[in-house]
């Protein structure tokens, strides 16, 4: 049985250019959409915390642009001995693009653009670098993504130069991982690719949205 294209005769050519992007249904703007939506709900600090591997990346104005999968990148947040369990003492040190950015930060703050969004961001956070290597220091972001992995753990985006004027933000999707756990990227099973719409076509996507 042949899948139905619902709303969009270039679905065969964004498959092709973007299908290895996550992906979702968005019922409200009835329309396929890179990237996860963000989490609605408010997630404790203590499930945040934790190293995260990079498994994908998406650049504004160049959407085929890939990751590299030799050096995916990480992220690791944490926080200092000694100190209360608390987005503002989050502490974290990334490493993307092939270990050409780098930065380290110390504190999270809420991002005023989430204030009153609908539908809510109670994750949206935004931070500025202490130390940066091939990026500008201030106006990055942090939230939470609606999909989890096979042990129940959310999927988080990092966003470089998310509230910077005239740039391209930068957009990573991290994989929580423990010591020891092999690269996320090769990890991945195959039911987190169907959860995040990883090399799935669009209309694929569109039809299971849609019930």
């Amino acid at each position: 049985m042949a899948h139905k294209v619902y709303n969009c005769w270039d679905y065969g050519i964004e498959s092709r250019m973007y299908g290895h992007l996550p992906k979702h249904w968005d019922a409200g703007d009835r329309k396929v959409k890179i990237w996860m939506p963000f989490s609605q709900v408010d997630y404790p600090v203590e499930r945040l915390i934790g190293t995260y591997t990079f498994v994908s990346m998406r650049r504004e104005g160049d959407e085929r642009a890939r990751m590299g999968e030799d050096n995916p990148g990480f992220l690791k947040l944490f926080i200092r001995p000694n100190q209360t369990e608390a987005h503002r003492n989050v502490c974290g040190i990334f490493r993307a693009s092939n270990d050409w950015r780098r930065g380290t930060f110390s504190g999270l703050r809420a991002n005023p653009k989430a204030e009153g969004s609908d539908p809510p961001r109670p994750n949206a956070y935004l931070f500025d670098l202490v130390t940066a290597q091939n990026i500008v220091k201030r106006g990055h972001a942090l939230d939470v993504l609606d999909v989890q992995d096979d042990k129940g753990n959310n999927f988080i985006s990092m966003m470089l130069e998310y509230d910077v004027d005239g740039s391209e933000c930068i957009w990573f999707m991290g994989k929580k991982t423990e010591e020891g756990e092999p690269d996320a990227q090769s990890s991945l099973t195959q039911e987190e690719k169907e959860r995040l719409g990883i090399d799935i076509p669009f209309e694929i996507v569109e039809e299971r949205g849609r019930g």
